[in-house]
């Protein structure tokens, strides 16, 4: 799509009714291409959806953790890490944390980017196991992705996913709440999923039937708690190298905010609101020292 289309379709999404167009015919062509990757593997590669995984709920859980890679996820790790009644999902190299983790995301594979291959699998070798853990891949149908690499690397590992972005083209109002509602639509055939794998892990623990969702390490600010001098000793061969828009330097400084922190301030506390009010689900953050803090309530008192 050229700049000038962009910017048409940005200014389209400033009105209420062409927004809905925008974003409902940008789904249908998502759904296009999935359909397309499905079709092109065949039988080759099977795509796995929501429904596949709800035998994964079971009442012995109380909430749902969902670890992202904020400093704070070092600190919060230590009171939860041996919870049997906790469900636990994550994804990237949150994995350093060593919990032991029911669901797992992973997105990257390009022959651009071999080394960070190499090292999130060598993460992934050491601190994931298979027979505890669910490891998925999403967004196969990325740009940033070599799906025949994808495949060759993971097909004896992961489950390849099938998910679909719901966009937002500004931060006003009716287009987040749009979005939102169609996040948050119960959908059993595609992980649905907007600006961050928070927001993916968020809508799969609402559908398989968590009341009580609780964030790790969603700071927006600092660094990522792999960068501490303890991890970078222990476990160098295990950190992702700097790859520009993946785990970019200019990220990595305990003065910047991460890119996904812009929209996840806009729609986290709509989808709190939203998720409580509709569905009685409670969105809460592990710590008070998080920057996630300033839109969800703690889920520890102390």
């Amino acid at each position: 799509m050229s700049n000038i289309s962009k910017r048409i379709k940005i200014e389209l999404c400033k009105f209420n009714l062409t927004n809905k167009l925008i974003t409902d015919r940008s789904i249908e062509i998502h759904k296009k291409k999935i359909y397309q990757i499905e079709n092109f593997y065949n039988e080759k590669l099977k795509f796995f959806s929501p429904l596949d995984f709800k035998y994964l709920y079971s009442n012995q859980y109380d909430s749902c953790h969902i670890w992202g890679s904020g400093s704070t996820a070092d600190i919060t790790k230590n009171f939860v890490k041996y919870e049997k009644n906790f469900f636990h999902i994550g994804f990237g190299f949150s994995c350093l944390l060593d919990i032991d983790f029911n669901f797992y995301f992973i997105e990257n594979a390009s022959k651009k980017n071999l080394d960070f291959l190499k090292v999130q699998n060598n993460a992934l070798n050491k601190f994931i196991d298979n027979k505890k853990t669910i490891l998925a891949f999403k967004n196969l149908w990325q740009e940033k992705n070599d799906m025949d690499l994808a495949y060759e690397t993971y097909k004896d590992k992961a489950l390849f996913i099938r998910d679909l972005i719901i966009p937002h083209y500004n931060a006003s109002d009716f287009a987040i709440n749009n979005t939102i509602n169609k996040l948050l639509y119960d959908d059993p055939n595609y992980f649905r999923e907007s600006c961050s794998s928070i927001i993916t892990s968020i809508i799969f623990a609402k559908f398989l039937g968590f009341k009580k969702i609780v964030l790790h390490g969603v700071d927006f600010y600092g660094d990522y708690f792999f960068d501490k001098e303890s991890y970078i000793k222990e476990y160098s061969e295990f950190i992702p190298p700097h790859v520009k828009n993946v785990y970019d330097k200019k990220w990595r400084n305990s003065q910047n905010k991460h890119p996904t922190a812009n929209c996840l301030e806009v729609i986290l506390p709509k989808l709190r609101d939203k998720l409580k009010i509709n569905h009685n689900i409670e969105l809460l953050t592990a710590s008070k020292i998080s920057g996630s803090i300033k839109h969800l309530n703690s889920f520890f008192n102390d």
